[in-house]
């Protein structure tokens, strides 16, 4: 644990190189770690409390929209995919807040559309989403994310560490080298963060996130420095780019989640 702490890069480094002794499997190591980052993050942000309960909505995802226009299934055929689909829920959602419908097969009758398994599929979901609109339905599905966010994480790091591999095509490394590092510096990443939010808990100062978030992009820097054994100038031409790429993947992951969150919750 302390090499990992104060000597970025030097686990890694040493774990390839065949001195595997006296370090814990990379794997299993970000796993124990993520697994005790969650259960803490989880407690201290997502149990709400009976006062945060009680305060005001800040939004709502269905009031203040345009006139909602209920298309016919001969309009909707003439549209995108996902024009289609977004005009569904739209009116579907509409009409669930005027008529407080919850069965599909009767909100479709209404609204003269097909009955079919796609249909009510969609006005469930139309359902689901406008109940969002209350604290209590977002905290669900918050938590409902927040329960595949683990495993979701654990399946990107493979893919950044395809990037890591692709910008370090010249070095004497393989795609395992890479990812071995990239679980160890992710490692890291968790400890850091799962201090700030104690700390930040219990001060209830977000500062405390922020000097993480710095400490973690310095120790990023000086373990690829050491890892890659590269000069200062091409360590941070790579530092950059890494950072770039990770962001790109991460906000691409994100989405991706939330929207098959949606589908699924």
């Amino acid at each position: 644990m302390a090499s990992l702490l104060f000597k970025p890069g030097k686990i890694s480094r040493e774990y390839i190189d065949g001195k595997r002794v006296k370090y814990t499997n990379p794997f299993r190591f970000y796993l124990s770690i993520s697994i005790i980052f969650f259960i803490i993050f989880y407690s201290t942000h997502l149990i709400i409390s009976e006062n945060e309960r009680n305060e005001p909505i800040l939004y709502n995802s269905f009031e203040n929209q345009d006139t909602v226009i209920n298309y016919t299934e001969k309009q909707l055929d003439t549209m995108s995919v996902f024009g289609s689909i977004s005009k569904r829920i739209k009116m579907y959602s509409d009409h669930y807040v005027k008529t407080e419908t919850t069965s599909p097969d009767i909100a479709l009758d209404s609204l003269k559309h097909k009955k079919n398994n796609y249909t009510r599929y969609l006005y469930k979901r139309a359902i689901k989403l406008t109940d969002l609109k209350d604290k209590d339905g977002s905290d669900q599905l918050l938590k409902f994310i927040f329960n595949k966010l683990p495993l979701s994480i654990f399946f990107f790091l493979p893919i950044f560490a395809l990037t890591i591999w692709i910008l370090y095509v010249r070095r004497p490394f393989n795609y395992m080298d890479h990812l071995i590092f990239i679980f160890h510096t992710q490692t890291l990443f968790f400890i850091l963060f799962g201090i700030a939010t104690i700390i930040s808990r219990l001060f209830d100062a977000k500062i405390f996130n922020k000097i993480a978030f710095i400490l973690f992009l310095i120790y990023l820097f000086l373990a690829m420095k050491r890892f890659y054994q590269q000069s200062v100038g091409k360590t941070i031409v790579k530092f950059l780019l890494v950072n770039i790429l990770f962001s790109i993947l991460a906000a691409i992951g994100i989405v991706l989640m939330f929207s098959i969150s949606i589908f699924l919750y």
